[in-house]
């Protein structure tokens, strides 16, 4: 299916994307308008511990290299290239982690959506954000299709 062997190369471009309208936005967002830590649980944990430039762009390395990751089960499994076991453990993981990540979401969103300096810059991050988790549900989708042996050879 061409749109699972896009999924390497989408999520992260989506991440970087992310990151750089993060960046580039800076203090014109509401509460900084940082929605690493829920697209990039657990890897973005220590962003809690420490709010520093070196520990963002750490995670915003990994957390790039992390979704090429997710791409790329959603990718093999669709392709046969992982075993049914595999597929569905990629699965698991993917939904496991998207979901935290979808809730983690959402509660930010519902208290920066109060703040007076709320605006379309920060409608656009967490479009983004929300883009970026549905991606990997929809990797984690195909993963689960694999899983099930449900894949069309």
């Amino acid at each position: 299916m061409i749109l699972a062997r896009h999924l390497p190369i989408a999520l992260p471009a989506i991440h970087a994307a992310l990151f750089l309208l993060t960046i580039i936005s800076g203090e014109k967002t509401a509460s900084g308008g940082n929605p690493f830590f829920c697209v990039d649980l657990p890897l973005s944990l220590p962003l809690v511990a420490r709010d520093d430039a070196a520990t963002f762009a750490a995670v915003a390395v990994l957390g790039t290299a992390w979704w090429f990751f997710v791409g790329q089960i959603g990718s093999s499994s669709s392709r046969g290239k992982l075993s049914r076991t595999g597929s569905g453990l990629g699965a698991l993981l993917i939904l496991s982690v998207c979901a935290a990540g979808f809730f983690a979401l959402i509660s930010e969103f519902l208290l920066i959506s109060r703040e007076v300096n709320f605006s379309a810059v920060n409608v656009a991050i967490y479009v983004l954000a929300v883009a970026l988790l549905l991606g990997g549900l929809i990797s984690a989708g195909f993963s689960v299709t694999a899983g099930l042996g449900l894949t069309r050879d």
